[in-house]
């Protein structure tokens, strides 16, 4: 179950970007809490939660990038700090 609430706007622009839509692919749980949250004046809405898949495309793989390239100089610190 998502920890968050879920929404139920219909008319939302970025419901199938937005983590509290369903349109996004996210599947509520049985014991789901919902809301209705639309976008402001301005368009934007105040509870916004990106699917960072459709936002960022290729966030998941420069991540695990990071994270090697961190790693990766981890153990040649470490190896400095044992080799003296």
């Amino acid at each position: 179950m998502p920890d968050f609430e879920m929404c139920l706007s219909e008319t939302c622009p970025a419901s199938g970007r937005c983590r509290r839509h369903k349109a996004s692919g996210t599947n509520p749980s049985h014991m789901q809490a919902y809301g209705y949250h639309e976008p402001g004046a301005n368009g934007r809405c105040d509870v916004y939660l990106p699917r960072y898949e459709a936002e960022f495309p290729g966030w998941a793989e420069a991540l695990a990038e990071l994270f090697a390239l961190h790693a990766d100089e981890a153990r040649k610190l470490r190896r400095r700090m044992r080799d003296g």
